[in-house]
């Protein structure tokens, strides 16, 4: 009982803490890779349409201007809260029901941190779904006359509640282990990089952060691919068109194997900057309330 205890008192006061955090870090990071994101969904949704990320952008801002490159901000940064919340403290509470008795100041096992990022992955799924469905279909219009609100009421009025989780399952086998790897990656460079006993320095949690992004969206960029394309598709499109094996195996037939590289150079260079950002923000924060 004295154990439940502490854990509930754990995980509220970690949730507290993870909100705030969470926000500052995510929005930082969104505000700073949105243009990045809005370039990668457009190359990997129209292959033949530009030659590259640079041509992608210039013709972006020609024909929309500025706020073209901040086109489905609204979602991630509104969600950003919850998720950047519910990740953090799944991530941590795992640690704690993993070793109830092991204090996190402490360094854990990259194997135990494997585990606490994979099920935080896991969990964040069920709530980046809808928002990163809306997101992507912004991302893709090419006019500045519909919005966030539009997009909600087409698509409950022609699918329903379950048009906005389209995706979820290429959603799950994208961050699932991503995430695991992401954390584990991310505590391996950051416990490299500091001496034991001491504070991670700003230059470390920026690096850490950065690289931990970068190898993380390497890991599964084409599921990420195959996830944008359903997530895109036409409202009416079948049950078929909408399995991650049809869709595979499409832009394989349509466009070949280095299609499911499309957009990564974007992304690579987008997470770097991002995580770093947002890594460090979440660290800084929490440090602050302790």
């Amino acid at each position: 009982a004295e154990y439940m205890g502490d854990l509930l008192m754990f995980s509220f006061e970690a949730l507290v803490k993870d909100m705030i955090a969470g926000t500052v870090g995510g929005t930082l990071g969104v505000t700073v890779g949105q243009p990045f994101d809005v370039v990668k969904v457009r190359l990997q949704c129209g292959a033949g349409v530009w030659n590259g990320p640079w041509h992608c952008a210039k013709e972006t801002m020609q024909k929309e201007g500025l706020q073209g490159l901040f086109r489905g901000m609204t979602p991630p940064v509104v969600t950003g809260a919850v998720v950047n919340s519910v990740v953090f403290s799944a991530y941590n509470t795992t640690l704690k029901l993993l070793h109830p008795h092991h204090h996190l100041s402490l360094r854990p096992s990259l194997f135990d941190v494997y585990v606490a990022g994979s099920v935080a992955g896991f969990v964040q799924s069920f709530i980046v779904t809808p928002s990163d469905f809306v997101k992507c279909r912004l991302q893709i219009m090419r006019t500045n006359e519909r919005g966030v609100v539009d997009v909600i009421r087409d698509t409950f009025r022609m699918v329903g509640v379950k048009g906005f989780f389209t995706g979820l399952t290429s959603t799950l086998v994208r961050e699932t282990p991503s995430f695991g790897l992401y954390f584990a990656s991310y505590e391996l460079f950051k416990q490299t990089l500091t001496p034991h006993g001491q504070h991670a320095s700003h230059a470390a949690l920026m690096f850490s952060g950065g690289m931990a992004g970068a190898i993380s969206w390497m890991s599964i960029y084409p599921i990420d691919v195959v996830k944008t394309t359903i997530q895109t598709l036409p409202p009416n499109s079948s049950p078929e068109e909408r399995k991650m094996s049809y869709q595979f195996a499409k832009i394989f037939r349509e466009n070949g194997v280095k299609h499911f590289t499309r957009g990564l150079g974007t992304t690579i260079f987008r997470a770097f900057p991002v995580n770093a950002i947002t890594l460090w923000g979440y660290e800084k924060v929490a440090l602050a309330m302790e």
